[in-house]
């Protein structure tokens, strides 16, 4: 089963797209009716071809981190960063160390995620819901693997038989 953690992102992908062809549109408009051939028409499209790059790569930077593919299998788990690259292994034959938590994004009811590791996933401090929630932004992601704790992905999941950390 394939979890796709850039889909929690669409949302704010497409706004940023739309905003991106506003900024080309809008220079390409704006020279064509204010310009008059010369450099300032040159100026006016670098700055909307700018401004409409900027706009497609912000989200990309913003959510590097956490837009992750997962590979789910009863065996193990799998996490691939955005552009292929393999992040990390979790065997689930071996000792898995998991933690449940909660995202709230904005305009959103709230997202139920795991967190699986075969290292313990420890807090690091006393108050366990600060921890909590900073953690889906800062996570290792070398060592740990977050995605989507649903009906669909609880299949492949034996949390019952699992060290729970929190």
């Amino acid at each position: 089963m394939k979890i796709k953690m850039f889909n929690l992102y669409r949302g704010t992908f497409i706004i940023f797209w739309i905003l991106s062809a506003v900024c080309f549109a809008g220079a390409f408009a704006l020279s064509a009716f204010l310009g008059d051939g010369s450099k300032d028409d040159f100026v006016i499209i670098s700055v909307g071809m700018l401004l409409g790059v900027l706009c497609i790569f912000i989200p990309l930077i913003l959510y590097r981190r956490q837009c992750t593919s997962v590979y789910l299998n009863s065996s193990g788990c799998t996490s691939h960063s955005i552009v292929g690259k393999k992040l990390c292994y979790v065997d689930f034959n071996k000792t898995v160390y998991y933690s449940l938590f909660n995202i709230q994004f904005l305009y959103e009811s709230p997202i139920r995620l795991i967190a699986v590791s075969n290292m313990p996933i420890c807090s690091n401090g006393k108050n366990n819901e600060a921890f909590k929630k900073r953690f889906y932004g800062s996570y290792n992601r070398k060592s740990i693997i977050v995605f989507i704790y649903n009906e669909e992905s609880q299949r492949f999941l034996k949390t019952n038989e699992w060290q729970k950390s929190d």
